[in-house]
């Protein structure tokens, strides 16, 4: 075969070819071999016979085709019958339509030469009009379906592939998928060399990348603590949203989870080996943008978390108020002693919400945890969701609770591992702005902080006076001397309330305690809600007391630790 370099070569120095014919046989270069030479080859049978007279050769311009594979090309106007008839001539300026015709069993794939695409394909006729089309055998190849990852939320019906059904979300846009939650219930895993233990804790996964194909595919590790030990856990969670198409749109994966740790001197491996799911979108209008709307909202934690909790989103959407979790949910598990009772209420006061509606905030509190000073840290993190199934505006996300102290000489860790939560909006107008109404308000604490107690907001809302906290409640928690009953009653005369609602004041003191004189810290802050559904107005805060003196020649410290508490208007 003549190399398609030496036959446009060819064509260019034929005594009948055009500079427009020159161009139009130099851009074959970029077409696939067999189809550039066979274009090449149609001009070569214009350019290679015996000249006719010049006046001819002007006023009957010649169009040529080849064929390459199973099929054939007819022209409109008559003229062209390739196979067979392969050229015609045409006067100068002539429109012809060439279709192409596959036989039995194949189809057209494309054009090449001055034909483009795979329709038919109009040409005007000039002094040299070079075309060629290529047939297959066979169905002509489909371009690829395209996947959508279509917004909103998904569940996941994996039993008895996986564990139970599960959820999570398509941000708007489809390029990420957020709040993966599986609950606990669902086969063992299978450990090695010590067989197998119960269901694993729930599987959190944040947030996972969607390609723009509608793949997708994670492995995040999370440390914790399992069977007693430190360990690791690692979820696999890949899989990929199917084409658009009739039925509600889908995806279809595979979750795996593996448990490392180290338990009587060996390493533990635990799996549940790749399990497959399948999940179907909610019956809901894909969100456009996410928004967190202003107001209170409640989640529904438990089993994931320390049972129902809430918090609250100020006026304009920027930042979340009051993360107020109760004590009910699992134990915390520690390491090296094992595990220790649930732990004390989980107090949040502000977490900053970005513009597409996420968040995520680590905050380290100091306080007391079994007779030693430790470091209570919580990760609480999520995402606005729009309106779904669950409720006209939800928002899910993940928490975890670790505690670090000394104890025994050695340093304790505990932790909740990471833990799913979700929650809806509150069936109340979104506030516009918060007002500190005046009145009287009774704070309903117990068993966040100190029982009942009350204050009340002077004329105007730029300040609330009274607090004043009976002493009913928790006891202390001090080191190095364990608990000491509750304290005395805490009064706080005056704190400033801000223009937005909030409200933060740390006060000192000393007076007589426990046979010495003793310094009395409380941390007292807040934030008014607007109105709640029964009509009358909320606000919640944190409440904290710190007790310092020496004992015995030791430095004494006694805390609270941080507890939420929230009120309402009475009068």
């Amino acid at each position: 075969m003549v190399p398609v370099v030496r036959l446009l070569d060819l064509v260019r120095r034929s005594p009948r070819t055009s500079g427009r014919d020159v161009q139009a046989a130099t851009r074959l270069a970029a077409l696939p071999t067999r189809l550039s030479v066979a274009v090449v080859c149609a001009a070569m049978a214009i350019t290679a016979g015996p000249l006719p007279p010049p006046a001819m050769a002007a006023a009957m311009p010649v169009l040529a085709v080849s064929v390459v594979g199973p099929g054939s090309i007819s022209s409109r106007p008559s003229g062209i019958a390739c196979p067979g008839r392969c050229s015609a001539t045409f006067a100068a300026g002539t429109r012809v339509v060439l279709s192409p015709g596959p036989r039995a069993g194949s189809s057209f794939l494309r054009w090449g030469g001055a034909c483009t695409g795979s329709g038919q394909c109009t040409v005007t006729i000039g002094s040299l009009v070079a075309v060629a089309a290529q047939f297959l055998p066979g169905p002509a190849p489909q371009p690829a379906a395209k996947t959508v990852a279509v917004p909103g939320s998904y569940t996941a019906r994996g039993a008895p592939y996986v564990y139970g059904a599960f959820s999570f979300f398509v941000a708007p846009g489809g390029s990420k998928l957020l709040n993966v939650s599986v609950p606990v219930a669902g086969p063992a895993l299978g450990c090695t060399p010590s067989g197998s233990f119960p269901g694993p804790m729930p599987i959190v996964i944040p947030t996972v990348p969607i390609k723009a194909n509608g793949a997708f595919s994670s492995t995040v590790p999370v440390p914790g603590v399992f069977d007693g030990a430190k360990a690791v856990f690692r979820y696999s969670f890949a899989g990929r949203f199917a084409a658009a198409g009739a039925g509600a749109p889908s995806a279809a994966g595979t979750l795996r989870e593996d448990i490392v740790f180290h338990a009587n001197g060996v390493t533990e491996t635990c799996t549940s080996r790749s399990r497959s799911w399948s999940a179907v979108h909610d019956t809901q209008a894909a969100p456009m943008k996410i928004v967190a709307v202003p107001g209170s909202y409640t989640a529904r934690g438990a089993p994931y978390v320390y049972g129902a909790f809430s918090f609250f989103v100020a006026p304009g959407g920027s930042k979340l108020l009051n993360v107020s979790v109760p004590v009910a949910g699992p134990a915390l598990g520690c390491t090296p002693s094992g595990s220790f009772p649930g732990p004390m209420p989980i107090v949040i006061p502000t977490v900053p919400i970005k513009a597409n509606g996420a968040f995520s905030s680590t905050v380290p509190v100091p306080g007391v945890f079994d007779g030693a000073k430790a470091v209570f840290r919580y990760s609480f993190a999520g995402s606005f969701e729009g309106a779904t199934p669950a409720g006209p505006l939800t928002v899910a996300g993940t928490l975890r609770e670790d505690i670090s102290f000394p104890a025994n000489g050695v340093t304790e860790e505990c932790t909740s591992g990471l833990r799913p939560w979700a929650a809806t909006h509150d069936p109340r107008a979104a506030p516009v702005k918060t007002v500190a109404e005046p009145g009287r308000y009774t704070a309903r604490g117990a068993p966040y902080v100190y029982g009942a107690f009350s204050f009340s907001v002077a004329p105007g809302g730029s300040k609330l006076l009274n607090v004043s906290v009976p002493v009913a409640g928790p006891a202390l928690g001090c080191t190095p001397s364990g608990l000491l009953p509750a304290p005395s009653s805490i009064v706080v005369p005056q704190v400033a309330v801000r223009p937005d609602g909030t409200f933060a004041v740390s006060l000192s003191g000393h007076a007589p305690y426990d046979n010495t004189t003793a310094k009395f810290t409380y941390d007292f802050a807040g934030s008014f809600e607007g109105v709640a559904p029964p009509g009358a107005e909320t606000v919640a805060g944190s409440l904290r007391e710190d007790i310092s003196f020496t004992a015995h020649g030791a430095a004494e410290t006694c805390t609270t630790n941080l507890r939420p508490w929230s009120a309402v208007r009475t009068s």
